[in-house]
């Protein structure tokens, strides 16, 4: 990271005194360990500790693997002053692992590999610090990887697309396939025909467009009509009103093209796409490509044109369904598209096509969509975003090989599941994961789901690993719904009982024994929801489309519904949730740093 003059007069003089202050107390014995500031983006090896009291700090830098400004002052570490590891109290520093006043700022300084530290809880009471240090420097690693993932420009306001490339000789005599199209439309006759003409427009001329009509009540099937009477290749096909995935897969009985492309009917493509799209599918043999596409907002024009695999795509959807062509063989093999799916059935098909094979990237803009006057009609105005969730739930997550797995879980064991939104603060789900390992009578194991939180809360729970070997921490880089954050947990769970634990709550002493004792029910109390795996899985997990306390409910529902499950409430909270924070939270920074 490199530091701007041109912001150093404002922030150095408001953070120069803390800077100061800071110096004189450490007397020369500064908690600043060098290789893990480098490894939060600082790479030049001299001016990191002048970087973190003047700039790193309120940033949400660390200057130590145990030293968290957000844990030792959660409500002032962004003030100028003082620097929180130097005052009030220079000596003392805090960590949510370590044990009370067996960490000091300047004993940090000092800690070697093979020092063992004190722990709150554990099998261990004290932990060589290379095992903490160890354990920080992971996860923070990992933080880097999954936000670089997160980070990509799926949306960019510039981009260039790469130059048509002269027409040869061996492009001339290629044989294109034949392309079906297939446009769902219901009571758009102005944009359907709009969208047509783009089609008519195309250089490539072996194609068949089938319009499927999905029970319009106004002109657009005559539209539709009048125009295939004028052009044998276009097809109407007539429906009653059954949603755009049923729509489509109608469209697609009727194809005879060997390549599936779909447009949407306020999409309009661009002259060249089919050619340029086909020639990459014959010249590279590849199963399903797509290209870029230019949409036009009140704010100005973004163009979606990223290259990227599949790993990027597990988290948000770059590949839109009016710039991706697909051989119809890979189609049918995955299943065409779900017609459960009320929204992101495009992002369904691409995630299975990927499963298969990468979907190629062509270079080029493909459509254009206008986003201004947006239609209060439109899928993505109507329906919830966390449809994406529901996605993922479904796709990656094998629910086939968790039901034939149910024989080998642990009887005796229970799973408890602690899904973690980004915005809880350490002081809320520190104490419920030390209460699920240390208050239980038998055997336990816990999965903590952090969803994209600030770095502190990653060191601080993979040092809460390295304490004890029953805790699995799972870090997905983005927001999840709870029924997501639980599907995605629960393959990494052995027990034969599974316990869902909302942050923020207290778990009484032997609680997982009476958790046990209520057998072939469903257990709730505040903040907790247990239920055997067999059950749980057998109704594919809880509804991610769900939200706060909802998904427990809508859960506990299902399971009594089709399971069979007597709801039995089971006191073993002792302290409820404290209620989502409002603003942002002490250990995340405003503008989402670590």
């Amino acid at each position: 990271m490199i530091w701007r003059l041109s912001r150093v007069p404002v922030r150095v003089l408001a953070c120069a005194p803390a800077a100061v202050h800071a110096l004189v107390l450490w007397r020369g014995r500064s908690p600043l360990d060098r290789r893990w500031y480098a490894e939060q983006g600082w790479a030049p090896a001299r001016g990191q500790l002048a970087h973190y009291l003047l700039v790193g700090r309120r940033a949400g830098w660390s200057p130590h693997p145990l030293l968290e400004p957000a844990w030792v002052a959660p409500s002032t570490w962004r003030r100028p002053f003082p620097e929180p590891l130097a005052a009030p109290d220079p000596e003392r520093g805090t960590h949510p692992v370590v044990a009370a006043e067996a960490l000091t700022v300047r004993s940090a300084a000092s800690l070697g590999e093979d020092t063992r530290v004190p722990v709150v809880s554990g099998p261990r009471t004290a932990v060589p610090y290379g095992e903490l240090r160890a354990a920080a420097f992971a996860a923070t690693r990992l933080r880097a990887e999954q936000e670089a993932l997160r980070l990509l420009p799926r949306a960019q306001a510039s981009w260039t697309p790469s130059a048509p490339a002269p027409t040869s000789p061996a492009l001339t005599r290629l044989n294109l396939p034949t392309v079906t199209v297939v446009l769902p439309v219901r009571d758009r006759p102005v944009q359907v025909a709009r969208a047509i003409a783009s089609v008519q427009a195309q250089t490539h001329r072996a194609w068949q467009l089938v319009v499927v009509d999905d029970g319009s009540s106004d002109s657009t099937p005559d539209v539709v009509a009048e125009l295939a009477r004028q052009d044998e290749r276009i097809q109407l096909v007539r429906a009653e009103h059954g949603g755009v995935s049923a729509a489509r897969n109608l469209g697609a009985e009727q194809a005879v093209g060997e390549v599936l492309a779909w447009l949407d009917s306020d999409n309009t493509w661009t002259p060249d796409y089919l050619r340029r799209m086909l020639s990459v599918l014959a010249s590279t043999g590849a199963e399903s490509a797509y290209a870029a596409l230019e949409q036009h907002s009140s704010d100005g024009v973004r163009v979606r044109a990223l290259d990227a695999g599949r790993e990027a795509l597990q988290l948000q959807n770059h590949i839109d369904l009016n710039v991706l062509v697909a051989r119809r063989a890979a189609v049918e093999a995955v299943g065409g598209f779900d017609p459960t799916l009320r929204r992101a059935v495009d992002y369904d098909l691409v995630l299975r096509l990927s499963a298969r094979a990468r979907i190629t990237f062509v270079p080029i803009v493909g459509a254009r969509y206008d986003e201004r006057g947006e239609a209060t009609d439109r899928i993505t105005v109507r329906e919830a975003k966390t449809w994406s969730d529901v996605v993922r739930a479904r796709r990656l997550v094998d629910w086939a090989a968790l039901r034939d797995g149910l024989a080998a879980r642990v009887a005796d064991r229970v799973s408890v599941v602690v899904p973690l939104p980004r915005t809880v603060p350490l002081t809320r789900f520190v104490p419920t994961v030390l209460d699920a390992l240390g208050r239980a009578a038998g055997d336990v194991e816990v999965t903590v789901v952090d969803a994209g939180g600030a770095r502190a809360t990653g060191t601080a729970l993979a040092c809460l690993a390295a304490v004890d070997d029953r805790l699995r921490v799972l870090r997905w880089p983005v927001p999840m719904s709870p029924g997501w954050a639980l599907a995605h947990a629960l393959p990494h769970t052995t027990g034969a009982l599974v316990a869902v634990l909302d942050p923020g709550c207290r778990l009484d002493q032997d609680y997982d024994a009476v958790l046990r004792s209520l057998g072939g029910s469903v257990v709730s109390d505040t903040g907790l929801l247990a239920v055997r795996a067999t059950d749980l899985i057998g109704v594919g997990g809880a509804d991610p489309l769900e939200s706060g306390d909802a998904w427990r409910e809508e859960l506990a529902n299902r399971l009594v519904r089709t399971a069979g499950l007597r709801r039995r409430v089971a006191r073993v909270v002792s302290v409820g949730p404290l209620g989502e924070p409002s603003a942002v939270p002490a250990n995340r920074s405003k503008s989402g740093a670590p």
